[in-house]
């Protein structure tokens, strides 16, 4: 089986070949090509090798060309700061109040437009060349709120849902607007599927309330949109712990969840078995994959496979969040055997 026929099979409750699993490597794939983060992503080429021989050397379940999580930020003007190894950072937003909404053009948000959107496209066009009979290409979509952000201070933002939450929600009526067009522009390649990111909707930072008023609305209505073009399944990561929003999270319509480490993998399990949605994680990918050795690996992977065992949740094994760039490659390949050899028993 290749990937597209396992995830397939697997989501119809069919037999495969092996485990299916996920490896969150946009940072940690600039090592295998010895290039710095920045490197990896400054050109559609970059990108593209990148992909590529992460899926040659690991064979995961996942392969895509990331929006990134100041992309919109990026596309629609705001200034960021651009360490080597690392994603790019918001430095001048471009709205300095949420009474500044006029400043949104979304007539930049095209091919066109947008130098990073046409990079972004032309990358999964060259995945797809050497990969697409084998593996899905995903564009990672960045969620309503985290969009949100990359183009406001983060603390004015949050702020906003108390004190000005009509104009948080004419904010995010314009990022999902925005959202939507990269949608309608990459869906032309019929196929790209499409995944979501949403870090600012974590339960560090916002309640349950919040995600509830200011996420889930946008976020369905991103799923929504997506599920007119898309056939495969759509996944969302939020970070950090979202355990008890996870049933909310179910009801935007996505098809898996992607949980942080910090949530409990057994009592996600249970949370949301009667729902139409998966689990995906959660490998803590620093303890583990990047600071931890072949026993500790081995073993916390064992533990989410006993946990899975026990619920009737579809499951797939993945990090909890991106797995570092200084990650040994030797603790990636043993985070592989270690699902092949557990994932099957």
């Amino acid at each position: 089986m290749n990937s597209i026929e396992r995830l397939a099979a697997f989501n119809q409750g069919l037999p495969v070949d092996r485990p299916p699993y996920m490896l969150f490597h946009g940072t940690f794939g600039a090592r295998l090509t010895h290039q710095t983060y920045q490197e990896s992503e400054a050109t559609a080429g970059n990108i593209a090798a990148k992909e590529i021989a992460v899926y040659n050397a690991f064979g995961c379940d996942n392969v895509s060309v990331n929006l990134g999580l100041n992309g919109l930020g990026i596309i629609l003007g705001s200034q960021m700061k651009y360490p080597e190894d690392a994603s790019p950072m918001l430095d001048v937003p471009l709205l300095s109040s949420l009474d500044e909404l006029d400043k949104i053009d979304l007539s930049k948000v095209s091919f066109e437009a947008s130098c990073l959107l046409r990079k972004h496209d032309l990358a999964i066009q060259m995945i797809q060349d050497r990969l697409g009979q084998e593996v899905a290409v995903a564009y990672e979509l960045t969620g309503p709120l985290t969009s949100a952000a990359s183009l406001i201070n983060i603390e004015t933002l949050l702020r906003g849902t108390r004190r000005q939450p009509e104009q948080v929600h004419q904010l995010l009526g314009l990022v999902t607007q925005a959202t939507l067009r990269i949608i309608d522009a990459f869906a032309l390649n019929h196929q790209t599927t499409f995944n979501i990111t949403d870090p600012v909707s974590s339960g560090a930072l916002i309640s349950g309330k919040q995600y509830r008023e200011f996420s889930q609305p946008y976020t369905q209505r991103i799923v929504e949109h997506i599920k007119q073009y898309q056939r495969g399944e759509v996944v969302i990561h939020i970070c950090g712990d979202t355990t008890k929003f996870l049933t909310d999270i179910a009801s935007t319509g996505v098809d898996y969840i992607s949980i942080d480490q910090q949530v409990d993998l057994t009592t996600a399990l249970e949370i949301v078995e009667e729902l139409p949605v998966g689990i995906i994680g959660n490998i803590d990918p620093v303890k583990y994959l990047l600071q931890g050795d072949i026993n500790s690996i081995q073993q916390q992977v064992a533990q989410s496979y006993e946990a899975a065992k026990h619920s009737s949740t579809k499951y797939i094994i993945g990090p909890g969040c991106s797995v570092p760039l200084a990650t040994p490659i030797q603790n990636v390949t043993a985070y592989m055997e270690a699902i092949m050899h557990y994932g099957r028993m």
